[in-house]
């Protein structure tokens, strides 16, 4: 006879804390109560109407008959007629309320049951007798019978849930006074599944990433070689064979594809190549691929001075131009010079690297410096109408190799003054925190690609590759590896207005 409204309070919430008064309307013959139907006040409405009533004393049915508050209906049976004579009225402002829905007919030990009730009275003998453990899987259901017993020994009562028809307090068995019997009916299985569905979703994906990772990993380094050894048996041409794969195939994959390497063809080009990838192999490392692009840098570097001053000697030994031979010895001078330079450079970068560098502890002010440094670029800013702001703390003294911190400063400055665009300015920066000196540098500029903030300490690199002519790109690099011996580090970041490089130290 539950509402819907009622069937919701009780299955889904505890009566207390929904309702703050309850009518009840039904007959009464003097110990049995029969409702008729079951109204309460919504806790809710109650507790709003309390608070705008204030301080002071109160009765529940003051509150509800000064705020006129509603009676919602829970329970109502409509079929009993009864005339007003026999209908009586209870309030009450504190209640509780055992319900549970009827269980389905289910199957136990292979007999079928209407409900658990008719389950209880089945069991009940039997837990009577001292029967344990009659808890039972059928299916995925679970029925779990246990029972409470009430016995007496001297005069006393005692409730003992754990009393199985054995003496346990006394050398006689105690009086059974009478015996509860219930059964929990669940399905835990379901339960389970109920609750941890989002959980199962979750590991059923993750199952599913990994089986296609697996199934990745698997054709990269085991059965994609085989294939390339197989397609290469298949094939009547001779050709190469597919190296590269071998760096990410298994063990065996690579023993295979090493047996036919050797034994499909044995001219010197393959020997040779079969010795390369061995050694390359063992010593593929970041450093070495470093050192080959070091190289060829050097190699692309020295080529302009070489070519400028093999062409300009040409056009002495020629006699071409001798009223321009002067100009001609000046540029072949001006070459040498910058490609001694670069050898210089290419040296002290090569030592700092090695660590054969010896450092000076020399104590100096880094803010005197920085400002000695930028006095000697103080043209070429007038001449781009640069703005040069210092923020300097009182103490910016160091201990480091003065030469070597100039040279980094003197780097860092030169760059700023140099890819400034006209009327931009430069911000020097000098903090002291925890025993640690940052120096930092922040221009106007164009904001620098991803791929320039990772490379822009590599040797050789520019980040324009048009401007051939504005240095070696070793500057950054030189600095780098200074600051490092330092026991510091060097660090560049895109601003709002342009680009920082900073180091700490």
């Amino acid at each position: 006879m539950l509402t819907e409204k009622g069937k919701e309070i009780l299955s889904n919430s505890v009566l207390t804390f929904d309702a703050a008064a309850m009518r009840f309307t039904g007959t009464f013959d003097g110990v049995e109560f029969t409702p008729i139907k079951i109204e309460y006040i919504d806790w809710d409405e109650f507790q709003h109407a309390l608070d705008s009533k204030g301080s002071g004393q109160y009765t529940v049915s003051g509150i509800v008959e000064d705020y006129d508050l509603q009676w919602n209906t829970m329970y109502e049976d409509a079929s009993d007629a009864l005339s007003s004579e026999d209908v009586v009225v209870f309030y009450s402002d504190w209640f509780d309320v055992c319900y549970n829905e009827i269980s389905p007919a289910f199957s136990y030990k292979g007999t079928d049951y209407e409900n658990v009730a008719s389950l209880v009275a089945k069991l009940g003998p039997e837990l009577a007798a001292g029967a344990k453990n009659l808890t039972f899987y059928d299916g995925l259901d679970l029925l779990i019978p246990s029972v409470n017993y009430c016995h007496s020994f001297d005069g006393e009562t005692y409730y003992d849930p754990y009393y199985y028809g054995e003496a346990a307090y006394a050398e006689e068995a105690p009086d059974l006074h009478f015996y509860t019997v219930s059964v929990v009916y669940c399905s835990p299985w379901r339960t389970a599944f109920g609750e941890l569905s989002v959980v199962y979703l979750i590991t059923l994906l993750i199952a599913v990433a990994l089986v296609f990772v697996l199934r990745s990993i698997i054709k990269n380094h085991l059965i994609q070689p085989v294939l390339s050894v197989g397609e290469a048996l298949m094939s009547e041409e001779e050709k190469n064979y597919l190296y590269p794969e071998m760096s990410k195939a298994w063990y065996e994959s690579k023993l295979l594809q090493e047996g036919f390497a050797k034994h499909s063809d044995k001219s010197r080009m393959q020997r040779n190549e079969i010795t390369r990838l061995n050694t390359a192999l063992e010593y593929a490392k970041a450093a070495e691929e470093n050192r080959r692009q070091m190289t060829s840098n050097i190699a692309h570097e020295l080529k302009t001075p070489l070519a400028v001053i093999h062409s300009y000697a040409e056009g002495l030994k020629e006699h071409i131009a001798e009223d321009k031979r002067d100009k001609y010895v000046d540029v072949i001078l001006a070459e040498a010079e910058r490609t001694d330079g670069m050898v210089l450079e290419m040296l002290d970068l090569s030592r700092l690297e090695a660590g054969k560098v010896k450092l000076s502890r020399d104590e100096f002010s880094l803010a005197d410096l920085t400002k000695a440094i930028f006095e000697k670029l103080q043209m070429a800013a007038e001449a781009k109408e640069l703005q040069i702001s210092y923020e300097f703390p009182e103490q910016s003294t160091i201990v480091a190799d003065e030469n070597r911190i100039a040279q980094v400063v003197e780097n860092f400055a030169t760059n700023a003054v140099k890819y400034t665009p006209a009327g931009g300015s430069v911000t020097v920066r000098i903090q002291n925190n925890r025993g640690k000196t940052t120096f930092s540098i922040e221009n106007d500029s164009k904001p620098l690609s991803a791929e320039a903030l990772a490379k822009v300490w590599d040797t050789f690199y520019r980040v324009d590759e048009s401007r051939s002519g504005g240095g070696t790109g070793l500057g950054l690099a030189i600095a780098k590896n200074i600051v490092e011996l330092h026991g510091g580090k060097c660090s560049v970041r895109n601003t709002k207005t342009g680009v920082e490089f900073q180091f700490t130290i």
